[in-house]
């Protein structure tokens, strides 16, 4: 298991890096139910802090999630985005960044549930993104 102790963050310098007020609804829960099913493709493994795992053991990338829901309501207001705040705050760790990032990335820049920034339709569910059909 990955051990890399969070440091604080100085929130009144970095406010965007505050708890998320909500947990990110039905949207949150389906990206994780769809990251935890793509692990093993994507080459990852992902840690939980209930000891559970998803993906192989003998991964070459190891994520350890600290705060998964604080984690799963940013990929779903932020994407991308959400993605590295998240990892400012504390809310994962890996000893690889650049191979976690080069993993989630295109995979959270692909997934519906996760937000689009500047569509408009941030935290859509699927169902209510094409209702909404493409952003302005």
């Amino acid at each position: 298991m990955v051990r890399v102790e969070p440091q604080p963050v100085d929130l009144e310098r970095w406010p965007a890096l505050a708890a998320p007020a909500g947990l990110g609804g039905a949207a949150a829960g389906l990206v994780a139910q769809a990251l935890r099913r793509a692990a093993r493709d994507l080459g990852i493994r992902i840690d939980y802090p209930d000891a559970s795992a998803a993906g192989d053991y003998d991964a070459d990338v190891r994520v350890v999630l600290r705060e998964p829901e604080n984690f799963w309501a940013r990929l779903v207001a932020d994407g991308v985005v959400g993605l590295g705040e998240s990892f400012m705050a504390g809310e994962w760790a890996t000893s690889d960044l650049s191979g976690a990032i080069t993993v989630l990335a295109p995979w959270i820049a692909t997934n519906p549930d996760c937000a689009d920034p500047g569509s408009g339709r941030s935290g859509a569910t699927v169902g209510e993104a094409v209702r909404a059909g493409p952003a302005p």
